[in-house]
């Protein structure tokens, strides 16, 4: 009952993943002030990615 919440769950982390991939650099490359704080949201999300690949694999089982 879980699993389709967790997919798109997953599936919006991976795309807001690649979005703050794209940003970081983005600001990174333009020395932003703002780019410790994007690096920040990114590091969150793959964190929060990794958790939820960790929690899909052991619903799976």
């Amino acid at each position: 009952m879980m699993k389709p919440v967790i997919k798109t769950t997953l599936y919006e982390l991976q795309h807001w993943n690649e979005q703050l991939k794209t940003t970081r650099i983005t600001i990174s490359t333009l020395d932003s002030p703002l780019a410790p704080t994007v690096s920040n949201v990114y590091q969150a999300f793959t964190q929060l990615t990794n958790q939820a690949n960790d929690y899909a694999t052991y619903t799976t089982d």
